[in-house]
């Protein structure tokens, strides 16, 4: 058998020589170890007690699911973290929670060292015999759905014998998939499957009502269709959203589209809504699609094809896309340019703030609103715009995008540092009148912040100075 020392690689494998190199190397080269993001802890005795517990508790169908269990063991575990934390703000434990899938297959472990089975084991004679049963009952119409089955299913299986094994008692949610899938299976499924003439009669007629105008949906109509159903006893065992299915099917299969198109008088109204709209008429599209729907509804004296969520969809959505500016709308690209070059021009000092800014600011915008309007085919009469408020606003904005310097902004966080020390200064020397305190302080504040690239004049500095002296005396 050779040393290590005289194996050369190309006497071995390419594998067997690349760890005999790592073995060689290992004290020149340390290959580093990654450590994971968030390290495993331990448990804690008081974490495996809480965990045992709910383990328990399930165990007995306390709870009918591990979800339910672990979420409730997680919120225990977190209190008991808040004690930790109160008596050790850095313990490693309590200042790393536990995701919430690792309590629950905590709680799956304890449930195996308990000797407790699953709920996916194979239902036992006894147990099918029951759920075929209930499965019977719910295809006959004996429960209004399947979740009510489910429940007295659960109540018979829980008082069966035990076993020789503790078995933790089935979950609702298992125990309605045993019966749903016989349900499925079964022959005499006919109440969830298979729709008699007479139900599908009651469905016809609604449906050409809904084509007729007469409900402005099937969901409209459900209501009254499922009011009628039920009165004939036709109902029972059917959920709501089972009717509405069916009758949305009877309506598209009568031709009637999900989204009709929209006539030339519905057009038109919604042309002139979505124009008084821009013209300032309305703040909102909320507003402007209810007049619309308002003036749709009083239309030959029928009910509109489309619904009052369509038409403010439509409005929203259109509204946007024709690029013009609009109350509290998105700002268009022309805008934007408009205000990023004011924001310049303020921080070149050709404005002395913001304010000064806004009045040619907005001539120039009512300009390119005249502009704008003549070349958009909506034929909008006068834009409304934005006021003057919200153009200074907007500047502002657009200052603070840009990284800007401009006048009466807020003071940034590299600013704040240095005035503070000069406040300290300040307030330590007020009283030496012969320094001139308030003077010095104002213009070294200034000088200061133009070293750092920041423009702040004497005055502006003085009045910060004495309102932040002001704040700490008072207190």
């Amino acid at each position: 058998m050779p040393r290590l020392d005289t194996v050369r690689p190309f006497d071995t494998p390419a594998p067997v020589a690349t760890i005999i190199r790592r073995w060689l190397l290992a004290d020149m080269r340390p290959y580093p170890k990654q450590m994971p993001k968030y390290p495993r802890q331990r448990w804690l005795p008081e974490e495996e007690k809480v965990v045992e517990r709910y383990a328990r508790a399930l165990a007995t169908g306390e709870y009918p699911d591990t979800w339910r269990a672990a979420e409730a063991c997680r919120q225990d575990i977190e209190r008991l973290y808040v004690q930790l934390l109160a008596a050790n703000p850095n313990d490693p434990v309590a200042s790393h929670p536990r995701p919430f899938d690792t309590i629950r297959r905590r709680i799956h472990k304890r449930l195996a060292a308990l000797e407790f089975a699953g709920t996916g084991a194979r239902l036992s004679a006894a147990e099918n015999r029951i759920v075929n049963r209930h499965a019977r009952e719910l295809a006959q119409g004996s429960y209004p759905h399947a979740q009510a089955a489910a429940v007295a299913c659960r109540k018979e299986l829980l008082s069966l014998p035990q076993r020789s094994t503790p078995l933790r008692p089935r979950s609702l949610v298992s125990i309605r998939s045993h019966i749903c899938v016989r349900v499925l299976r079964s022959a005499n499924s006919s109440p969830f499957h298979r729709w008699s003439p007479d139900c599908d009669a009651v469905l016809e007629r609604y449906a050409k009502a809904v084509v007729a105008g007469r409900y402005q949906s099937a969901v409209a109509a459900l209501p009254d269709c499922c009011r009628e159903l039920a009165a004939a006893g036709l109902l029972a065992g059917r959920r709501t959203s089972a009717v509405c299915q069916r009758l949305q099917e009877r309506v598209r299969a009568l031709g009637f589209q999900r989204s009709p198109r929209w006539r030339g008088p519905e057009e038109r109204i919604f042309r002139r809504y979505l124009r008084l709209l821009f013209e300032g008429r309305f703040k909102y599209v909320k507003d402007a699609a209810e007049a619309c729907t308002n003036e749709m509804l009083r239309l030959d004296g029928k009910v509109p094809s489309h619904s009052p969520r369509a038409i403010f969809t439509r409005m929203n959505r259109e509204a946007p896309s024709l690029g013009l500016p609009r109350f509290r709308g998105e700002t268009t690209p022309e805008e934007q340019k408009l205000f990023d070059k004011y924001a310049r021009a303020v921080a070149a000092a050709r404005y002395g703030s913001c304010l000064e800014a806004v009045p040619d600011c907005h001539r120039e915008l009512r300009r390119m609103y005249s502009r704008v309007r003549r070349a958009n085919p909506l034929r909008v009469e006068r834009l409304a715009g934005r006021s003057r408020g919200i153009v200074h606003r907007r500047i502002m904005a657009a200052a603070v995008r840009l990284g800007l310097q401009f006048p009466r902004r807020r003071w940034f966080p590299a600013e704040q540092r240095i005035f503070e020390g000069w406040l300290r200064w300040y307030v330590k020397y007020r009283h030496v009148l012969r320094l001139k305190p308030l003077t010095q302080a104002s213009e070294g504040l200034s000088d200061d912040l133009a070293k750092e690239g920041f423009r702040r004049s004497v005055c502006t500095c003085m009045n910060r100075l004495t309102e932040g002296r002001r704040r700490l005396t008072s207190h």
